[in-house]
């Protein structure tokens, strides 16, 4: 999966379009994520010991996966993600690292 837990994204399908906000959660089996402030859903709480306050509680819900896209660091643009290969390290052993890149301006996305 190509979206990282607190990566900041775009939605681009949905009620919520155009919305930005980083993502809080990746479920990588149902292939969804829940993004900060996005796609609110109310649901009924009892009391309980650990909350005191009882009610209606607005949370975020869950977003399919394509409907989101990944917003680059670096030109603040949403973007293809693509990987690369980072190849050898300063001691000479062959360990090759897989990194996230975007596609338009080529930075490396933490």
């Amino acid at each position: 999966m190509k979206i990282h837990k607190s990566d900041t994204v775009v939605i681009v399908r949905g009620k919520d379009r155009g919305k930005r906000g980083k993502v809080l959660e990746v479920n990588a089996r149902s292939g969804r994520v829940i993004i900060e402030a996005a796609n609110l859903i109310k649901k009924n709480v009892k009391p309980n010991p650990q909350i005191r306050q009882a009610g209606i509680v607005e949370r975020p819900g869950l977003i399919a996966v394509e409907n989101v896209t990944l917003v680059c660091p670096k030109c603040s643009k949403p973007a293809k993600v693509g990987y690369r290969v980072l190849g050898h390290d300063l001691t000479g052993e062959a360990r090759s690292r897989k990194v996230r890149i975007c596609k338009s301006c080529q930075e490396q996305i933490e």
